[in-house]
């Protein structure tokens, strides 16, 4: 059976949390109206941009905020959710997280990102997964 997934292209604003999350409810919910698909993949480090040089103010404390705007999205849309990655605060350290979302709302997987990317100076910002 096929899977339809769709992609969410977004631009971010740098730093503006609130913003970014605003923007990436609004589209989910356009691409589930839309197109019906199975799962919504968010692209790397929406809720930051990519990325803010000081994370401290503005990366997602363990996660809470986009797991609990994306596991209700996911259960209210009865749509799988890639929450891409997202600027992650976790004890002293970031990490840049992806975190799956079925369509019942539970997190299946996280993942922080391991291979940093380090022309763009990833590596000052985020420890590795």
């Amino acid at each position: 059976m096929p899977m339809k997934i769709s992609c969410v292209q977004m631009d971010m604003r740098l730093g503006d949390v609130e913003y970014n999350f605003a923007h990436a409810q609004e589209l989910i919910r356009k691409a589930v109206a839309r197109d019906h698909p199975d799962t919504v993949v968010l692209p790397e480090t929406w809720n930051t941009g990519f990325f803010p040089q000081d994370l401290a103010p503005c990366a997602d404390q363990d996660g809470k905020a986009v797991k609990a705007l994306c596991s209700a999205l996911a259960k209210e849309l009865n749509v799988n959710i890639v929450a891409g990655s997202a600027a992650n605060r976790r004890g002293d350290g970031f990490y840049n997280t992806a975190y799956v979302f079925d369509r019942f709302g539970a997190v299946v997987a996280e993942y922080d990102k391991t291979h940093l990317f380090t022309p763009s100076g990833e590596h000052q910002s985020f420890r590795p997964g």
